[in-house]
């Protein structure tokens, strides 16, 4: 074959490093963090419910519950969960990178 070299031909492209891991002590911290206020946000609203109604939380494997009450209650608390962990993990982010946390100021 006429001007086969064996090798690939084309434009070169340059090996860019991933980033170095910050190995910052928020890393553990913050999942810890996340976990401890979950539970304490899971444990507020299952005795909230339970003052409230007289009854424990309604869950899958309780047949006396409505179907209804129990889809309700799971997507509270998975929704009580997601914004935990959110708010933990971008209170820890800057830190983690190095940088000042982001302000948000309204009307901007």
């Amino acid at each position: 074959m006429p001007g086969y070299s064996g090798a690939m031909s084309g434009p070169r492209t340059a090996v860019v490093p991933a980033p170095a891991v910050t190995r910052s002590p928020a890393r553990i911290v913050a999942p810890l963090i996340a976990f401890g206020l979950t539970w304490a946000a899971r444990t507020a609203l299952t005795r909230a419910y339970q003052q409230r109604t007289g009854r424990p939380l309604p869950s899958a494997q309780d047949r006396t519950a409505s179907l209804g009450s129990v889809i309700v209650w799971a997507s509270v608390i998975a929704v009580s969960t997601a914004v935990v962990d959110a708010l933990v993990q971008r209170a820890f982010a800057a830190p983690i990178a190095g940088a000042e946390p982001v302000r948000h100021t309204p009307g901007r």
